[in-house]
């Protein structure tokens, strides 16, 4: 099916080169037919030519960040390579950010990218005013579950166990903060240990360099049954779009256009479903085995790639609440000073 799929794509674009071929020879002989009309006709050409130029509407550059690849940010990579942003007038650059949160948060303090992908960690820097960025689109909700070493069965002895997370202040380690909270573990009481991006985590785990995990399906078919599945653990935005306010007030249009294009490839992946394994595979440069779409195209949560990417107000309090014991700026932070919902609401379809 993948083999199918892809020399379709190549297929695409053969097709799409012959067309620009013959548009480029239609282009080329009406500039003749130009040149051997009258002065008048070709005055009305350059004339005609000169309105539909100052007419046309102008394109406007985004600067969009990402941070670790995730299969969640699919619907993103779907809108630039299908031109979903382009026919909006949008001309999008996916800016890949090592490091965190941090790195994102100091790329938008400084303005050189306008909107991205991110965790509710960069609320922090909201409350540190280091950013003013809001939340105006949800990809989805985590669905995490809790993987463990096989001497474990319960999550009360995670006590003096070591937990693997992305770094000591991103997502994973504010879910971790949720969870630990909902079984009465005092968070001080485990050893967390930062292993990067998702791969490292799982490499941690499997190594048996820590005892447990917290993931979102699908895993890697090596991982044991998860201990805690997702529908008895508390969840968080996983995914959210993000943009610089100052941005909102200058472009607001532009920003629209660019959750309408996000929202337009979560709608192609679910009707190019083996398209979309390819375009997994090639973008996000991730194995078949993690491509497989059957956890966002039936997640447990209805705000995981709604057809509108609407905001769960409540879910993301929550977890600002759970991120004031990694950053106490946000304890009494009220969650209206992090999203616009006049985008796309809070009820998902």
């Amino acid at each position: 099916m993948i083999t199918s799929s892809r020399r379709e794509i190549r297929s695409i674009k053969r097709i799409r080169s012959r067309r620009c071929a013959a548009g480029a020879s239609l282009a080329l002989f009406a500039v003749g037919l130009a040149a051997c009309g009258s002065s008048k006709s070709s005055s009305s050409i350059s004339s005609t030519t000169s309105i539909a130029s100052s007419t046309s509407p102008s394109v406007q550059h985004v600067s969009f960040a990402l941070t670790f690849p995730s299969l969640e940010y699919l619907p993103v990579y779907v809108a630039r390579d299908e031109g979903f942003f382009k026919k909006r007038n949008i001309s999008i650059t996916l800016d890949t950010f090592s490091g965190g949160g941090s790195t994102v948060a100091s790329a938008f303090a400084s303005n050189s990218v306008q909107m991205g992908l991110g965790g509710v960690d960069l609320a922090a820097s909201n409350a540190k005013k280091i950013t003013d960025v809001k939340v105006v689109q949800q990809l989805s909700q985590s669905s995490f579950q809790i993987y463990v070493q096989k001497d474990i069965s319960s999550v009360s002895q995670l006590v003096g166990k070591k937990i693997t997370v992305s770094s000591l202040s991103g997502v994973f380690y504010i879910w971790w903060q949720e969870v630990l909270a909902a079984y009465h573990i005092d968070p001080s009481k485990v050893v967390f240990v930062s292993n990067g991006s998702e791969a490292g985590m799982s490499a941690a785990f499997l190594s048996g360099v820590v005892n447990a995990i917290g993931d979102v399906p699908p895993v890697p078919a090596s991982f044991p049954p998860p201990l805690v599945p997702s529908d008895k653990l508390p969840q968080l935005p996983l995914a959210v779009t993000v943009a610089n306010q100052s941005f909102i007030t200058a472009h607001k249009a532009t920003v629209a256009g660019v959750i309408s294009a996000i929202n337009e490839g979560t709608a192609w992946i679910k009707t190019h479903q083996s398209l979309a394994v390819s375009m997994c595979e090639s973008d996000l440069d991730f194995p078949s085995a993690r491509c497989q779409l059957a956890p966002v195209l039936h997640p447990t949560s209805p705000y995981t790639w709604s057809s509108n990417g609407a905001i769960d107000v409540s879910s993301l309090s929550q977890a600002l609440s759970a991120e004031a014991s990694v950053y106490p700026q946000l304890k009494g932070y009220p969650v209206d000073n992090f999203i616009d919902s006049s985008f796309v609401g809070t009820s998902p379809s």
